[in-house]
């Protein structure tokens, strides 16, 4: 037989009803707030918007654990995650690669030397942050890579006639080279 509430006085100070399940009691806090357990499934935030969306707690706080997000069972074919900055997104090809942009170097300079017989410092005045250096060939002969005076044909690092070469030479690492005859026109480009 049920009791209706409107035949029962309560009075706040000695009275109390409880709200149950049958099994457990809903708790309320001592500043009347009520603690409320959330689980994974009440949570639908697959369609949630970057830009548009959001989960308001209002100065509350809000435990997820791994468990409560459970993402270990995505698939290519059903599920899908867009990354972006809340304007653009990351664009996959069809091919399933994604294209890039690199500014991986700021400046350039380019030079030109007579390289001879005698072993010679180039580009004596390096490019301020120079971190890399492309040797040209456009000569007739080959010419030979060291970084000091004693550089020679026999222990330099060859840049054959018509070809060139490409190394990561800092700044402050002097380049020489040397001639195996004639003068031969070297290119310089550097990057930083």
């Amino acid at each position: 037989m049920g009791i209706s509430l409107d035949e029962v006085i309560l009075d706040a100070g000695s009275s109390s009803i409880a709200i149950s399940d049958g099994t457990d009691t809903l708790a309320i806090n001592g500043d009347g707030s009520l603690n409320a357990t959330v689980t994974a499934s009440d949570l639908d935030i697959r369609n949630l918007l970057f830009a548009t969306d959001k989960v308001d707690v209002s100065g509350s706080s809000v435990t997820v654990t791994a468990s409560d997000l459970d993402i270990r069972d995505l698939t290519h074919a059903s599920d899908s995650v867009k990354v972006g900055d809340g304007t653009e997104f990351l664009a996959i090809n069809a091919d399933g690669s994604i294209n890039t942009q690199s500014a991986k170097y700021a400046a350039m300079k380019n030079s030109q030397s007579d390289v001879t017989t005698t072993a010679a410092e180039v580009v004596a005045t390096p490019m301020s942050g120079r971190q890399e250096l492309t040797i040209q060939n456009e000569g007739s002969a080959n010419i030979y890579l060291g970084f000091d005076n004693t550089v020679t044909s026999a222990n330099g690092i060859k840049i054959s006639k018509n070809s060139s070469a490409t190394y990561l030479i800092p700044e402050g690492v002097d380049v020489w080279m040397i001639a195996s005859s004639g003068s031969q026109d070297a290119r310089f480009l550097e990057l930083g």
